[in-house]
């Protein structure tokens, strides 16, 4: 008994009497290397990317603008819709965000295309029988014009 009494007496005695104190790492860093916390570099400023949208975005707008066009100028509706089709093309080939953009410039865009060649394949065939309904319009307009004047 005496010997575990001595033994316990001797691990007392070993035992630190100050408390230790934690580690600040950070302040270890600074004192001692002379060197500023890490502040981690963002070029974008933290916003995200401005162009992996735009080309699904500019695709769906001309495919509205093809399907609108075709029904008032024919040309504007085929340019529109075929410059939508490539876009959304692009698009949903580099896999960029806005997949749905894409596919919806992808489908207005040819529906504005087929649109505006509908259109104008019907005024050249009524211009080609002699018919032509831009001529119509105007001496509907000029009627109209000279009714008013009365």
């Amino acid at each position: 008994m005496d010997d575990l009494n001595n033994t316990n007496n001797t691990e007392v005695q070993n035992v630190p009497t100050e408390p230790v104190q934690p580690v600040n790492d950070t302040q270890y860093n600074q004192q001692n290397f002379n060197q500023q916390p890490y502040q981690q570099y963002d070029p974008m400023g933290g916003q995200q990317p401005q162009g992996s949208k735009g080309m699904s975005v500019a695709a769906m707008v001309l495919g509205i603008v093809a399907i609108v066009g075709a029904c008032c100028c024919t040309y504007v509706g085929i340019i529109c819709g075929i410059i939508a089709v490539v876009l959304g093309i692009i698009s949903k080939k580099q896999h960029r965000e806005g997949e749905q953009m894409a596919l919806a410039g992808i489908i207005c865009g040819a529906v504005g295309f087929v649109i505006g060649l509908v259109t104008l394949i019907i005024n050249l065939v009524n211009i080609a029988n002699g018919n032509n309904p831009l001529q119509n319009i105007l001496d509907q307009m000029s009627g109209a014009i000279n009714f008013i004047i009365r």
